[in-house]
């Protein structure tokens, strides 16, 4: 995971497997609870969602102090 400033520069975040995706995937759904697969000092947090197939990604909004960007995608979309 990388945080990119308005300007486009990038800062490594935080690293997480396939093998930590699908673990906390694994989880989520026999917990019924989105679970937490990465997160760093910034605030932003990766989710494996209990529907077992979707990823959450929560950071902070940089154009909007105090907002939060969220956005979430197909866990076949990762390779």
């Amino acid at each position: 995971m990388w945080n990119i400033d308005l300007q486009g520069h990038g800062t490594y975040s935080f690293y997480v497997t396939t093998a930590q995706i699908e673990a906390n995937f694994g989880q989520a759904v026999a917990n019924q609870t989105n679970t937490l697969i990465g997160s760093d000092s910034l605030g932003n947090k990766l989710y494996a969602l209990s529907d077992g197939h979707t990823i959450a990604f929560f950071g902070a909004d940089l154009r909007e102090p105090g907002k939060t960007y969220q956005a979430t995608f197909e866990r076949n979309l990762c390779a």
